[in-house]
């Protein structure tokens, strides 16, 4: 239990090496190298170094730990009631944002979105004013609507009944088509997952007949940026980062689970984080990017003796490599993984994380955890 309201804290981490070839992609021969600075699926990683400063702050409203939608330095934004509310962090004092469920909160705090009678809106945090960008949303509650840019300038739609993925520019309800229904071939699929990297847009589509990352044209073509080949593949999120020059995604490619960078420009794959087996199966790790791209947390399942506990990190990516990482949380239970706990503060220079009460025995959040 943390007692103090700031303290420094200490751990060594121990990086694993590894070397792997390889085939993958484009129909082409390559070599898939496992980055030097890539952590092995171990939970062995208990010698201590390096130093991170860490504040805690105690949360008074009893919030369950999926209600947290967004932190920063000074405010928190929470559901409650199937309403959107905002928390002064330094008063305690909690208003009421906007009298509808919130479905999404873009990553800078900025927007949420929401459908009141099947219409979707954006409403606008600093002007507390809400703008309709589509009508007659269906099935809005199946994790279908999201915002695939950081300030929530887009929007992202799957339709069902139509096969097609609609991206609504939030700003004045434009939409461009993707026509998915030749790709899916009525065929078993996965809802596409879309990512703009603020000028191209990327989906990732698991359909019957293949997994790929594609680019998309203005005129709702695609283009195959990477091709998972192998029947074992899966990803589960993906990111395109570096000015659209690197891919990061998470998922199991040629057997092996991990958190992946993959170089656009020389098609090269490297593994940043190993993923593992525990006696209740393989593990895929989780993780989260700091919105300026910089920095990554992630976390590492841990077996010992049957108990089954997790470290979380924090790294550098430079290079296609991780430096600096540190372990910020150990042998914690918490209720859900990385991508789930954490918030980056839009600046990126705080990390938060949610800690629930009786280590992950309570969906209550207690305290939230904060690393520079």
């Amino acid at each position: 239990m943390i007692k103090n309201k700031c303290f420094f804290y200490v751990t060594i981490l121990s990086l694993g090496v590894a070397l792997l070839s390889g085939c993958y992609g484009n129909n082409e021969s390559q070599t898939t190298i496992l980055s030097k600075d890539v952590l092995s699926e171990s939970g062995k990683l208990n010698d201590p170094i390096y130093v991170t400063f860490k504040e805690v702050l105690d949360l008074e409203p009893e919030i369950d730990f999926t209600d947290i939608l967004g932190v920063s330095s000074k405010r928190l934004l929470y559901r409650k009631n199937s309403q959107l509310f905002q928390l002064d962090l330094n008063s305690q004092i909690s208003k009421n944002l906007l009298a509808f469920n919130p479905l999404a909160i873009s990553k800078d705090l900025s927007k949420a979105l929401f459908v009141d009678e099947n219409n979707l809106y954006v409403y606008e945090v600093q002007k507390e004013a809400s703008v309709l960008i589509h009508e007659d949303i269906i099935d809005f509650f199946d994790n279908q609507i999201a915002f695939i840019d950081t300030m929530g300038h887009y929007v992202s739609y799957f339709d069902n009944n139509s096969l097609t993925l609609k991206i609504i520019d939030s700003s004045n309800g434009e939409i461009q088509l993707i026509d998915l229904e030749g790709i899916l071939n009525h065929g078993s699929y996965a809802r596409p997952k879309a990512h703009i990297d603020g000028e191209s847009l990327y989906i990732a589509m698991d359909s019957q007949s293949k997994l790929a990352v594609y680019q998309v044209n203005e005129d709702g073509s695609l283009i195959e940026k990477l091709l998972f080949p192998h029947k074992e593949d899966t990803i589960l999120d993906f990111q395109v980062i570096n000015g659209g020059k690197q891919l990061i995604f998470n998922g199991v490619y040629n057997k092996l689970s991990g958190v992946f960078l993959y170089d656009l420009t020389d098609a090269s794959l490297t593994r940043l984080v190993s993923g593992g087996k525990t006696s209740e199966g393989e593990w895929i790790p989780s993780y989260t990017i700091s919105p300026d791209e910089s920095r990554i947390a992630f976390s590492l399942e841990i077996e010992e003796q049957g108990n089954h506990e997790t470290n979380y990190y924090l790294a550098g990516i430079s290079d296609a490599r991780l430096i600096n990482t540190v372990r910020i949380i150990e042998n914690e239970n918490l209720p859900a993984v990385i991508a789930m706990m954490a918030h980056w503060a839009p600046d990126s220079n705080n990390l938060f994380i949610k800690k629930t009460a009786q280590s992950g025995q309570s969906r209550i959040v207690e305290e939230i955890l904060i690393y520079k």
